[in-house]
């Protein structure tokens, strides 16, 4: 039995974050992962365990010798058998409903815009017409 710690709020330390801790006991994470007796439970933040998971999936494939689809599969199935738990919050958990505000949004504007541009040609047309026919008066 081992507990591991990484801080990255210390002052005057340097920081290191989970994944970079995992990153240098890969075997032994590995050991355990493989175990059908491991359960992994991650809490905290969206971007903490986005960047742990990433590193188990390097742990998968530099360790346990997995290609990607066999990696994803892998833990895929722990979380069917209920052992691979996230209780996570922040921006990468809504990922997509942030996007798709940030896209309605970029949407918008740009329509804005093409209706400003749009009624400033109609302008430029209606004076530029204006002229001719006083022109030809």
């Amino acid at each position: 039995t081992s507990l591991q710690v990484a801080f990255s709020r210390l002052p005057n330390q340097p920081k290191e974050y989970v994944q970079h801790r995992i990153q240098k006991i890969r075997p032994d994470i590995w050991d355990l992962l493989k175990s059908d007796k491991c359960h992994y439970y991650v809490c905290g933040d969206s971007k903490m365990a986005e960047d742990v998971f990433d590193e188990l999936l390097d742990c998968a494939k530099m360790v346990g010798g997995l290609d990607h689809v066999d990696s994803i599969e892998f833990f895929q199935r722990m979380k069917e058998e209920r052992r691979f738990q996230t209780d996570t919050w922040g921006v990468v958990e809504k990922r997509s409903e942030v996007m798709a505000d940030h896209v309605k949004k970029t949407y918008n504007k740009a329509a804005a815009w093409l209706e400003t541009v749009k009624k400033e040609e109609v302008e430029k047309a209606a004076t530029e017409a204006a002229t001719v026919d006083h022109g030809d008066a």
